[in-house]
């Protein structure tokens, strides 16, 4: 900002003085956050938070910005200190330039209207607590509560008696970071006939989530399984084998070789929320535990509940917030 301060830096010769008090020299420390008009509003905006703000340097006044409440809040919360700041210097302006010397409370008013209109265009939620609800009603902003989730029952079906159905998942812990995948085979009965799980080092979710379900493909033949039913949670490694997009070119090889497999197999891929995809899940991520392959001819223990569940058709629940 153009201050007396900044301007004498690039060789601007003036004399420096407040425009609000008169009485020291136009800095931007005097100017937002020790002169009398700006401790008259920094004032009022504690009274308003119930918030005591250290406004003895700028880096102090933006820590609270990590300050613990609710999204809507935090928002209006920031909004009005850089509607606070930004009213300081258009008063600062109206009394060099306009000779107008406003009044505290005209600014405040001015910060208010200002903030009102970032809280209301927020899309943040709000905490229904009587607290930030006697904040937002101070600068009349209207609550936004978070709708009531719609619940999806997942139910894990079993395939027809001809063919075996396996369920894929990748993982990854950073993007990209250490990964891993995993895969089930069960029959129409639900018996688990094999497992197995792999580590892929460092890379991309996309890229375990591919790679595991290609190496699926591969162990279902070498088995003789032609006749199979492929579930995914990744709707991208569904678009893949469904050839409405272009797999990652780390694995376009692999992916290659895939598909010559797949001509001699019978198989459709659908599409599984996660919450119905544990067993694969919690193999993927025993990948990345173990950092090594795996493989198992029955459920190890740590997938047994879940495959128990998913044999009997007990439900698993996704909650989707609009």
């Amino acid at each position: 900002m153009p201050t007396d301060e900044n301007l004498q830096t690039i060789n601007c010769t003036l004399v420096s003085m407040c425009s609000l008090c008169n009485k020291d020299n136009e800095n931007n420390n005097h100017l937002f956050l020790n002169c009398p008009f700006a401790n008259a509003i920094w004032n009022w905006f504690n009274n308003l938070f119930s918030w005591r703000l250290d406004t003895t340097s700028f880096n102090n006044l933006l820590l609270v910005c990590n300050a613990n409440w609710s999204a809507q809040t935090r928002d209006v919360f920031i909004a009005t200190i850089i509607h606070t700041v930004s009213t300081m210097w258009w008063c600062i302006n109206q009394a060099r330039f306009e000779s107008k010397h406003r009044s505290v409370i005209h600014a405040i008013s001015r910060i208010k209207i200002a903030a009102s209109l970032s809280g209301n265009t927020s899309k943040s939620m709000a905490s229904p607590s009587v607290k930030e609800l006697c904040i937002l009603k101070a600068l009349n902003v209207t609550l936004n509560y978070s709708e009531a989730p719609k619940i999806i029952e997942m139910i894990w079906k079993r395939p027809t008696h001809d063919r075996i159905k396996i369920n894929c998942d990748g993982a990854a812990r950073g993007c990209p970071g250490i990964a891993g995948g995993g895969t089930i085979f069960r029959n129409y009965k639900g018996d688990v006939l094999a497992c197995f799980s792999d580590f892929y080092e460092n890379q991309e979710a996309l890229y375990g989530e591919l790679n595991t379900t290609i190496e699926a493909i591969q162990f279902a033949y070498k088995k003789g399984w032609k006749k199979v039913w492929l579930e995914v949670d990744s709707s991208t490694v569904v678009d893949i084998f469904k050839r409405k997009t272009n797999p990652p070119w780390k694995l376009i090889s692999k992916w290659i070789l895939c598909q010559d497999t797949m001509q001699f197999m019978d198989c459709y891929t659908l599409h599984i929320y996660r919450e119905g995809n544990s067993c694969a899940d919690k193999l993927a991520n025993y990948g990345i535990d173990s950092t090594s392959y795996s493989i198992w001819d029955k459920s190890p223990s740590f997938i047994q509940s879940d495959c128990i569940r998913n044999s009997i058709g007990l439900p698993s629940y996704r909650f989707i917030v609009f």
